[in-house]
């Protein structure tokens, strides 16, 4: 049960129709709801075996309200409304069914749970909850006075029918209690999972190029702390590559296969890189490639097989194919200045540039 009613919050968090809070209220009230009429059911049974006719219509009337204050609520939405209907349905029925058979059988305990709803579900405003909550002081009041001053309506000949009344009564009013608590709960510690959740999903897609798929630069500033902290453990290379006249393509053949030509290089990229090395889309196409526990040497040759696979891929378009190139500069990362050391794989980059581009820079330092 506790399952279902997991799925079924997260199904409707993920529908985006209601807030949190908007959310606990309405399962609040559908569940309340759904098993006060349940149990009205029940009663009607009992009445039935023990030929309390009266008693057995005014169960009837009950679930039929139940029903509307259901419909209320699913179609509507309409919270203050739904609990003042099964406020309203639980306090008469309380105060005609101790009148006519006492307040013997232990109908009283719906009162205790009536008081409960007022304080644990925010159906309306306090001070509506609180003009409730004198009124079922009043009707206690008056079941109480009328159990000793009034005969009731109904003298049962069969005391097995009190017994089992009165077993009922508070064992109802007693699981209506745990009902509410536990099914609060629940939803309560859904909804907050649920939102732990979408907020990482929402970091994640704030750090995430949309294009490619790669963590942007944004992301970037967060990963340098975190390697600067970690700079006594790893070593690193850091490169900067750059698609070989990507403003041509842009302006040749359009926007879509710019995008196309981005997103083939970001693929070549994850599919040849380890996964302990980190790409980031660094801006328009360049990207910034991190290489963990690399030297300068091995970092280059890496880098000559990412360029060679770029260099043998063509991407098609509606017209023909496009022949990709790129330029890498790459130098071993100094954990206690990584942003120099990127400005210096940077120049290497664009020395590469300068000597016909398709290349990968590793020598000097400038």
């Amino acid at each position: 049960m506790t399952k279902l009613l997991q799925t079924r919050v997260n199904r409707m968090i993920g529908s985006n129709r209601f807030s949190g809070e908007e959310l606990h209220l309405y399962l609040l009230l559908a569940a309340g709801t759904f098993f006060a009429g349940i149990m009205h059911l029940i009663l009607f049974g009992i009445m039935l075996v023990y030929e309390r006719w009266f008693l057995m219509a005014t169960n009837i009337g009950s679930m039929f309200i139940y029903v509307v204050a259901m419909i209320i609520l699913l179609k509507r939405r309409s919270y203050k409304l739904t609990g003042l209907i099964v406020s309203g349905e639980v306090l008469c029925y309380t105060l005609i069914a101790s009148l006519y058979t006492s307040a013997g059988d232990y109908v009283l305990c719906y009162y205790f749970v009536l008081v409960f709803m007022q304080l644990i579900i925010p159906y309306g405003s306090i001070r509506l909850r609180g003009g409730v909550l004198f009124l079922i002081w009043l009707s206690l009041t008056a079941s109480l006075l009328a159990g000793t001053y009034v005969e009731p309506f109904y003298a049962n000949a069969a005391p097995q029918a009190d017994l089992l009344l009165s077993i009922f009564n508070v064992n109802l009013a007693f699981l209506g209690t745990i009902a509410v608590i536990v099914a609060s709960n629940i939803v309560r510690d859904t909804i907050a999972r649920s939102n732990v959740i979408r907020m990482e999903e929402y970091k994640s897609q704030a750090n995430t190029d949309v294009l490619t798929g790669l963590r942007n630069r944004r992301y970037a500033e967060s990963f340098f702390s975190g390697l600067y902290e970690q700079r006594n453990r790893d070593r690193w290379c850091v490169a900067m590559l750059d698609i070989d006249d990507f403003k041509v393509i842009n302006d040749t053949l359009g926007h879509p296969v710019g995008d196309e030509v981005l997103r083939v290089v970001a693929m070549i990229l994850r599919n040849t890189l380890r996964k302990t090395d980190v790409i980031f889309r660094w801006g328009g196409e360049e990207f910034l490639i991190l290489l963990d526990d690399t030297d300068l040497g091995t970092a280059k040759k890496l880098l000559e097989k990412i360029r060679e696979r770029i260099a043998d891929t063509a991407v098609e378009y509606d017209d023909g194919t496009v022949k990709l190139t790129v330029t890498i500069g790459v130098s071993q990362l100094d954990l206690q200045d990584i942003w120099t050391s990127i400005s210096a794989c940077d120049k290497k980059m664009y020395r590469g540039k300068e000597r016909g581009k398709n290349r990968v820079i590793a020598e000097g330092s400038k």
